[in-house]
This record gives structure tokens, C-alpha cells and sequence, in this order.
């Protein structure tokens, strides 16, 4: 079973396996978002990238992730609920 939404109260992390479906993820959410009139705090929103097989890496750079037409900013860690995740999918 592959799970991509994570959500508690007002905190979600999206998970996805390309950036092609991220962007298509954070579209819909937008779209969904828009009709119950839902906002989003982009300052707050981060994106992580972990390459699931380092020798299939093609790019060191992506391009930036948008919602609510904002660019979206790249972390190596972040913390979700009480729980620091870094790039090595560890939770401190």
C-alpha cells in the first residue's frame, strides 16, 4: 500500500515518487482547497527531495514547486508534529 498524504489537524505532508507527481499533488490540493475555501501558508511550506537510488539521480537541481502561485522552498529537514525529519528519513 503506498500512502502520499499525511494530515493531522491543519499540518499535511504530501509524498510522492517524482516531481511530476508532486506538482500534479499540489495542483489538485489547490483546486480541492479553493472550493471549501481553504488557504495555505507558503511561508511555512517546504519540500524535500530523497532520491530513492542514488545511481537513478538525473538531476541535482529541480525546478520549484508552486501552490497558490508561490514558490515553494527546499529544506533538508523540516518538523512534523514534534518530530524532526531529515534527508535520511530519520526522525530525531
Amino acid at each position: 500500500m503506498f500512502v502520499n498524504l499525511l494530515a493531522y489537524a491543519d499540518d499535511m505532508v504530501l509524498l510522492a515518487p517524482s516531481w511530476k507527481a508532486l506538482q500534479g499533488m499540489l495542483i489538485t490540493l489547490q483546486s480541492a482547497a479553493h472550493i471549501i475555501n481553504m488557504s495555505f501558508n507558503t511561508k511555512k511550506t517546504v519540500c524535500m527531495i530523497k532520491p530513492k537510488c542514488k545511481r537513478l539521480v538525473i538531476s541535482e537541481s529541480f525546478p520549484a514547486f508552486v501552490l497558490d502561485d508561490q514558490e515553494l522552498t527546499f529544506a533538508s529537514s523540516f518538523k512534523y508534529l514534534g518530530h524532526i525529519i531529515d534527508n535520511s528519513l530519520n526522525d530525531d
